[in-house]
């Protein structure tokens, strides 16, 4: 389902192990205030 939004061994398609550190990142990286400092 997700495999061709975000690739193969990447978030869903991959290991639990490897998916929950990649949900650590995408969980930091995904905050409001984390889109609020991308737009100029």
């Amino acid at each position: 389902l997700t495999t061709p939004v975000f690739g193969t061994d990447v978030v869903f398609d991959c290991p639990n192990a490897k998916l929950m550190e990649q949900k650590k990142f995408m969980k930091a990286a995904l905050t409001t205030e984390a889109f609020r400092s991308y737009v100029p």
